[in-house]
């Protein structure tokens, strides 16, 4: 096996783990804004899976679960319905950015998921430790085209397994104009 592709299967196995979409803090099982904001008119619930199954790195990872300060990476990866069935795709940029007095790893993600009726941008900034332990994640997320253009909400999303191909939950609720569902 060539060097290369080694240090892409671990950056695969550590920076998968938060190859998605952004949020500053845990939100709870069931954020009650985006509970609220799916049930008002005009808003939309989107419900999708990430598995994380192209991810490219600046630099090789030894430790996947602590990735380097420095460390940056881009990622292209299907989006699928509950089924399993492809419903668009999405791409990512990820940095790790520093290590806080807690020993916990910040990283920032910017990512654009493209479904078949539009498309929606996101950028925020994480404890990967949080990530790691599966707790839910919460960004604002802009609808940009399509459907979705104009609509702003609520992006949540949390890792559910730290085995290949490093799954991500999506739950996303978007309203029309200024509402942003919060």
């Amino acid at each position: 096996m060539n060097s290369g592709y080694k240090r892409r299967r671990l950056l695969a196995a550590g920076l998968a783990v938060a190859a998605v979409g952004g949020g500053v803090t845990a939100a709870a099982p069931h954020s009650a804004a985006a509970a609220a904001a799916s049930d008002r008119p005009g808003c939309t619930r989107i419900e999708v899976t990430e598995p994380t199954v192209r991810i490219y790195a600046n630099e090789p990872i030894t430790d996947p679960a602590n990735p380097p300060v420095g460390a940056m990476a881009v990622y292209l990866d299907p989006l699928q319905d509950a089924s399993g069935q492809s419903v668009g795709s999405t791409a990512g940029h990820l940095d790790i950015l520093k290590r806080d007095s807690a020993g916990h790893t910040i990283e920032s993600i910017s990512e654009t998921l493209q479904l078949s009726d539009g498309a929606l941008v996101s950028t925020g900034v994480y404890d990967r430790t949080e990530i790691l332990s599966g707790a839910w994640v919460e960004a604002p997320i802009n609808g940009v085209s399509g459907g979705y253009a104009g609509k702003h909400g609520i992006w949540r999303w949390r890792m559910t397994s730290h085995t290949a191909p490093w799954p991500v939950q999506e739950q996303i609720v978007l309203c029309g104009g200024d509402d942003t569902g919060s």
